[in-house]
């Protein structure tokens, strides 16, 4: 005599299946936060390891060289970013018009000449400044976000 078998199956309830979702949505967060954390203290080193710029330093060099060479372009504009850096806005400024007198048109030096004038509160000569950038790279994507 056979005996009949019975195959019992089982389902997920719909409770459980949520519950399951749930669990793994939590489980794929989780472990995608730790993963940035860690990549980012990677690439970004703490500040004690971080090598930190001599202005002073800088700003010395590029005045001697400025003094041997005052036609430099590019001293004058790295002076100027010194400046922009260190938030002496007049003087950032006065340095970037020297540059610009060398080499006129520059966008990049526009553009940051232009930042350096509102941040001095000169909107007007700030917008100027941006408009000249613009005319001279239409394409420029800082002095447009600037503007």
């Amino acid at each position: 005599m056979q005996k009949d078998k019975k195959i019992e199956i089982k389902y997920v309830t719909k409770q459980n299946a949520v519950v399951i979702g749930l669990i793994c949505l939590m489980a794929g967060f989780t472990a995608g936060v730790l993963f940035t954390s860690y990549k980012l203290s990677l690439s970004n080193p703490s500040p004690e390891k971080k090598q930190s710029i001599d202005y002073s330093k800088k700003e010395t060099v590029l005045k001697n060289e400025l003094s041997e060479n005052p036609g430099n372009v590019t001293a004058w504009t790295q002076l100027g970013h010194v400046y922009y850096d260190t938030d002496q806005y007049a003087k950032a400024i006065a340095a970037y018009e020297k540059s610009l007198k060398i080499v006129p048109g520059n966008a990049n030096v526009l553009t940051d000449m232009g930042v350096m004038y509102r941040r001095n509160k000169q909107p007007g000569e700030a917008i100027n400044s941006f408009d000249k950038a613009i005319a001279a790279d239409p394409k420029h994507e800082s002095a447009r976000f600037n503007f």
